[in-house]
């Protein structure tokens, strides 16, 4: 890859979560790796809080449509204990 196409992928993905899925495929494809990838499993969480801490929401890697709502350990104390 030279510098030219690198700067055709950064104006055809101007979104950096996007323009990082096509360089991390191209690598797969270049050194055949895609097998010992491990972080995209069902196991694998991204943790969001939208309202600063009050709810937690996770969803998979790399899906951003199911979003469900994730109950902490404190939220459990909480209903259980009063607060």
């Amino acid at each position: 890859m030279n510098i030219e196409q690198v700067i055709e992928l950064i104006e055809k993905y101007p979104n950096n979560h996007k323009l990082g899925g096509e360089i991390r495929k191209l690598y797969w494809e270049h050194t055949k790796k895609e097998e010992n990838v491990e972080f995209n499993t069902p196991e694998t969480y991204i943790y969001e809080s939208p309202d600063g801490g009050d709810t937690i929401k996770r969803r998979p890697v790399g899906d951003h449509d199911n979003t469900e709502m994730y109950e902490t350990q404190v939220d459990k104390d909480r209903k259980r204990w009063g607060g």
